[in-house]
């Protein structure tokens, strides 16, 4: 996964203080450097560039035209912007066996890209019909002015259904950065195909663009909704696009109204079919859906990492964490246990584990469970708020388990300071992700002020449901800050914790092992207990 670094800030600082389409130039040709291209010349055309890879002139992946300010995100406005390079591509094709695939357009806020064959076939239907197709040739009208003389075929072009609707691209926002849109242009030239697939490596690009340029955010975006509680949201129906396409259906009578689930969410209805017609018309295998969304974890971390905040378990500390529990409660420790993911989110500690006796993983995020069904993974699969659902909400088949007081084993990675399972967020500052059942009870029974750290609060949560049904055989297998094991305002929570569940093992590692660019000054521990029988 790529790292956000200072230099894109650079570039959208560059873009927001530029007062002419020179600033704006230079700042695209110099982010694109920093990804590992350049824009060379156009051998005697004026347009402001072919993009082409660093180090390998000959590979021509588009044609790049650059404006100050000029409402690229207004239909028409886009219709007078093709005109220009329409005339250059015309010109070029007359003069060299191929042309660049694409034309990449943009301006301070907003970048676009075309197929540069339908903007010369376009000039070629059309130029016959027009007073004087001189114009289009060598030394007929400048390419820059045309858009103030020929309204005719402006008109034109802002009719055409095909090379008017683009996807648009918000550079200027901190979630979409110019390698999203490069990237796109150089898969469609690798694959020769207008269809590009989405896989792990371009999955965050392709979200990004679904997010700011499909959905209609401006409407979509709740008042008292949080930045990360909106991705969430976006996020499973993003996945239903392309697992679930039966339930995940243009409105007939509103195409700017997507149905999905008995749900509405508000788009953008041009769009929302060229993203359809991009990304989604491809066959995908069963085995590469399953990459996909198994992926669904990283995506939330990379767009909540944009600011500062979630990050979810690698597989290397799951496999790890697995072996670990292996030792100390046998290598059949899955046939042996219930086993309960309470923060399961998509089964990701879980999901590649193989077979198990008696699954259960539960979600405060609906379309998480919507998600795993769909891929038919392993456990049965069901939506529970463990800080606030009563335990009459549980499946049947689990209540009897816990009434007959069957062994059970809890592996988590519960949230850390964040009210979203199966995820871990460090200094989230709204007091009030915290308010929920078990912190009201916590306060109640004087726990003191750790009751405010969401994952004590699913320690204490566990460790009621031990004493309500007397279980004894009962495991906790953890992913967790190792601070309640000493820190100030956990006396009383370990006073309680320590008379019910005695340590087995552990293991403690730097935070930047979750990801390279988070700071190791801190540590996050996995540790294994065993409950014992009560004082």
């Amino acid at each position: 996964m790529r790292n956000r670094s200072k230099k894109y800030k650079l570039f959208q600082d560059e873009l927001l203080h530029a007062k002419n389409e020179r600033d704006v130039e230079r700042a695209y040709a110099s982010e694109c450097e920093r990804i590992g291209y350049k824009f060379k010349s156009a051998e005697g055309q004026k347009v402001d560039g072919i993009l082409t890879d660093l180090y390998k002139n000959n590979l021509e992946y588009a044609i790049a035209e650059f404006k100050y300010d000029a409402n690229l995100n207004d239909k028409y406005k886009r219709s007078k912007m093709l005109l220009q390079p329409m005339i250059y591509l015309y010109r070029m094709s007359k003069n060299r066996p191929t042309i660049p695939p694409s034309c990449i357009i943009g301006d301070k806020n907003y970048c676009f890209s075309v197929d540069s064959q339908s903007l010369r076939d376009f000039l070629v239907k059309y130029s016959s019909r027009l007073p004087d197709p001189s114009d289009w040739e060598e030394g007929g009208i400048a390419p820059s002015n045309a858009y103030q003389n020929r309204e005719d075929i402006i008109k034109l072009i802002n009719e055409d259904p095909f090379i008017t609707n683009s996807l648009i691209y918000n550079v200027s926002n901190q979630e979409v950065e110019l390698k999203d849109i490069v990237d796109m242009v150089v898969e469609k030239y690798k694959s020769n195909t207008p269809t590009i697939k989405i896989s792990k490596e371009n999955i965050v690009s392709v979200y990004s663009t679904f997010k700011n340029s499909v959905v209609n955010l401006k409407i979509e975006k709740k008042s008292d909704e949080s930045d990360t509680d909106l991705d969430n949201r976006l996020i499973h129906v993003f996945f239903d696009l392309l697992t679930d396409e039966e339930n995940t259906t243009l409105n007939e009578k509103n195409n700017s109204i997507l149905n999905n689930r008995g749900k509405i969410l508000h788009v953008f209805g041009d769009q929302y079919h060229l993203f359809k017609k991009t990304y989604c018309e491809n066959t995908y295998k069963t085995e590469e859906l399953a990459v996909m969304v198994a992926s669904k974890d990283i995506l939330i971390e990379e767009m909540s990492r944009r600011r500062h905040g979630v990050f979810f378990t690698p597989d290397l500390w799951i496999k790890k964490a697995h072996e670990m529990i292996s030792e100390q409660f046998g290598s059949d420790w899955k046939d042996k246990h219930v086993v309960w993911d309470c923060a399961s989110g998509t089964n990701n500690l879980t999901r590649n584990a193989g077979k198990f006796y008696e699954l259960y993983n539960s979600t405060l995020e609906e379309g998480d469970v919507n998600t795993v069904n769909d891929m038919k993974y392993e456990g049965n699969n069901f939506q529970f708020d463990f800080l606030n659902d009563d335990e009459e909400k549980l499946p049947n088949r689990l209540k009897k388990l816990l009434v007959e007081k069957k062994p059970l084993l809890f592996l988590i990675n519960p949230p850390y300071g964040t009210a979203k399972n199966g995820s871990l967020k460090i200094n989230d500052s709204k007091p009030e992700i915290a308010k929920n059942e078990i912190n009201e009870q916590m306060r109640k029974d004087k726990i003191g002020t750790c009751r405010q750290q969401l994952y004590a609060q699913f320690l204490y949560r566990i460790l009621i449901i031990k004493k309500e049904y007397g279980l004894n055989n009962i495991k906790i297998c953890i992913f967790s800050p190792p601070l309640f094991m000493s820190g100030e305002g956990y006396e009383k929570f370990r006073d309680i914790f320590y008379n019910h569940f005695v340590f087995k093992d552990g293991m403690l590692f730097r935070a930047s092992e979750f990801k390279n660019d988070i700071s190791g000054e801190w540590g996050i521990s996995f540790t294994t207990w065993e409950g014992k029988l009560c004082d």
